[in-house]
């Protein structure tokens, strides 16, 4: 990944509200803020949406998703839905997962998995950070 690429998505990825339905109602994860909504030691921010932010159509992405649900819950982990919305608009609203109580080793191995430039991990009662799945060397795949 190019330096100026790299720029322009942690821009993106800073300016996007991370939106989740708990079960308290609704409420923002957003990069470098503490959240005290989310009731877990550890906790991830994960989409399937999109892959290397390629525009994919909502019957592909809702496939996605589904695929990432399964392999949250066959790892044992619970999660809420929720969707990134990027504050200008700029980008289409993705739905997301913030999974429970994942480590961010395996959170990031998930963001890899489902081809997804970065991440937003947290823990209690600290600030949510924006972690990237790839090393920037080359892009996933090759």
């Amino acid at each position: 990944m190019r330096q100026g690429t790299a720029h322009r998505l942690e821009s993106a990825f800073l300016a996007t509200d991370y939106e989740v339905e708990g079960p308290a109602g609704r409420f923002v994860v957003r990069i470098g803020e503490v959240c005290s909504s989310i009731p877990a030691d550890q906790w991830a921010v994960v989409t399937a949406c999109n892959p290397l932010s390629q525009l994919l159509s909502k019957l592909e992405n809702e496939t996605r998703m589904q695929e990432l649900a399964r392999a949250v819950r066959s790892a044992g982990y619970s999660f809420w839905r929720g969707e990134n919305r990027a504050r200008d608009q700029s980008w289409p609203p993705e739905p997301s997962l913030l999974v429970l109580e994942i480590p961010r080793q395996l959170a990031v191995a998930l963001g890899r998995r489902f081809e997804q430039w970065a991440i937003v991990v947290g823990r209690w009662n600290q600030r949510a950070e924006l972690v990237w799945c790839h090393d920037g060397k080359s892009t996933p795949g090759e």
